[in-house]
């Protein structure tokens, strides 16, 4: 099989297994940083009790100016895999798809007004984030690895509806207005 024809491969694979795996369905919710994580209060310790899963299937193949010749990495993720949280900052998520990885960054777009969800977001060059979307040149740069993606570079974070509701039924969260 040649390299070219490896994430193509991939991302059928992933295709398949999502559609025809023995996966428990659930209903997802875009996850919020105003309504949900602020709103609510949620604390790292809460949002680390959640499993985080991505909007869609990410593909992206390793890009090594120093050595194209090289071995080929990948980046795959599938949608049905949950996350955890290992980091979270002001306006990001860092969450983890694999036991001992760095974890992938969500950034919320503040532009909205309203609805700021956290979307695929890469390190830029002297520091700091930036939604991959918005990146010319579509390279996600994730701990000093780039991976030029192929598919789902929109992607955002989204948590099971049932998950996060139960979450906020154990907050006793008490929101504007009497109660008396």
């Amino acid at each position: 099989m040649t390299a070219k024809k490896l994430p193509l491969v991939l991302l059928l694979l992933l295709s398949l297994l999502t559609t025809f795996g023995c996966v428990q369905h659930k209903t997802f919710s875009k996850f919020s940083h105003r309504y949900h994580r602020e709103r609510y209060s949620l604390s790292d310790e809460n949002l680390r009790s959640l499993s985080f899963y991505s909007s869609t299937d990410i593909l992206g193949k390793g890009v090594d100016p120093q050595n194209p010749g090289g071995e080929e990495r990948v980046f795959a993720l599938s949608k049905e895999t949950p996350g955890l949280l290992v980091e979270a900052g002001p306006d990001f998520l860092r969450v983890s798809f694999r036991k001992g990885g760095v974890g992938a960054l969500f950034l919320a777009d503040s532009t909205k007004e309203h609805y700021d969800f956290y979307y695929l977001a890469t390190e830029v060059e002297g520091g700091g984030f930036q939604k991959l979307e918005d990146v010319k040149d579509g390279v996600l740069r994730l701990d000093g690895v780039e991976f030029k993606i192929l598919a789902g570079s929109s992607a955002h974070l989204v948590v099971d509806w049932k998950e996060l509701t139960d979450l906020f039924e154990t907050l006793s969260v008490r929101l504007e207005g009497r109660t008396q």
